[in-house]
């Protein structure tokens, strides 16, 4: 197997990975909502964990959706990755958006809502980033020689440098950054949130285009970049209610040094094919897309149980991966669902 092949290897299960841990995410993210923390260790803990899983998480799974674009249009044309696209992202995003637009409001009122409470919608729920994908996917197909050329008019510039520039100018993009990465999942979305994420998708796309070059240097460098995005994460962590001016700048540096980082420990780490991770990465579209509702269900229940916050978030990951692996292996993995979200049929 040649080095290209080994490095796809390594995006795909660090695609994967990423979409993964949107379960452990929202587990932690809306465990409050259910449990009050019993101290501030596990209400430090708790926040800790899940903004640093959002500083990196979908920067991340962006880059590697930039380069898994260009990947696409290098290796079928643009008509076949405008197709690729549109059935593997537009169509399960109006496939699956009523259906856990109504499972997510049972899931939160415990009750099925009424159709006037649901529909119509604006708000995309967590498949706002399927929302973004199929526009930066439009976005690429129409302008795909001119950002070839602007990816190529990169190749001089040191990556860290474009890390930095990016660090330093997302602040001041308007809508991104307040207090963390802000998320806009409605149709009419925030335009700086879209900007920030298209930008990363830029990234991927560059790392593309300079695959040689790029990727031993990002795998080389990855724990450099890992350590320098801890810092700055640990400083916004501290500063983040004293109101200071480089509070938004540190967190910034940990975004992008963690993206990328986080990917180069992929690259070194993550290579050769792995069945196991072969088969959580065909499953991950199924997970993230249903996630969400289970998450719900298995805080209120941990919550009922009277389970602390720290054992109630763990329920509702451990519960929810559980429930979604079963639910793929029987209803997706070889049925015509399989088939939408991952091009294939699986016949074991």
């Amino acid at each position: 197997m040649n080095g290209g092949f080994v490095r796809i290897h390594a995006f795909d299960a660090a695609r994967s990975i990423l979409l993964t841990l949107g379960i452990v995410y929202h587990a932690l993210v809306f465990v409050f909502l259910y449990v009050e923390p019993s101290g501030l260790a596990e209400f430090l803990t708790i926040v800790f964990l899940h903004q640093l899983f959002h500083a990196f998480r979908m920067p991340a799974f962006f880059i590697v959706a930039g380069f898994f674009a260009m990947f696409l249009i290098d290796k079928r044309g643009r008509g076949a990755f405008l197709k690729n696209r549109m059935l593997r992202i537009g169509l399960p995003f109006l496939i699956f958006w009523p259906l856990l637009a109504i499972s997510i409001s049972w899931a939160v009122a415990w009750k099925f809502p009424s159709w006037r409470d649901v529909f119509p919608t604006s708000d995309t729920q967590h498949l706002w980033f399927l929302y973004f994908l199929m526009l930066f996917s439009l976005i690429t197909w129409l302008g795909q020689p001119l950002l070839s050329r602007m990816a190529t008019i990169q190749k001089k510039v040191p990556i860290s440098l474009m890390m930095v520039v990016l660090a330093a100018v997302t602040p001041f993009i308007s809508g991104v950054i307040e207090r963390e990465i802000n998320t806009s999942t409605l149709l009419l979305f925030d335009p700086g949130v879209f900007i920030f994420y298209f930008l990363c998708y830029l990234m991927g796309l560059v790392i593309f285009m300079q695959r040689d070059r790029l990727l031993p240097l990002v795998s080389d460098r990855s724990p450099l970049y890992v350590a320098i995005g801890l810092v700055g994460f640990v400083v916004f962590f501290v500063s983040q209610d004293w109101g200071v001016w480089f509070s938004s700048f540190a967190y910034s540096f940990a975004v992008w040094f963690l993206a990328v980082g986080v990917l180069g420990v992929f690259l070194k780490l993550g290579g050769s094919e792995n069945r196991a991770i072969r088969y959580v990465s065909d499953s991950s579209y199924w997970l993230y897309l249903i996630h969400l509702p289970l998450i719900f269900v298995f805080l209120r229940i941990g919550s009922i149980a009277g389970l602390p916050a720290s054992l109630t978030a763990v329920l509702a990951m451990s519960a929810t991966f559980a429930l979604g692996v079963i639910s793929y292996q029987l209803l997706v993995r070889n049925t015509f669902v399989g088939q939408l979200l991952n091009g294939t049929r699986h016949q074991t």
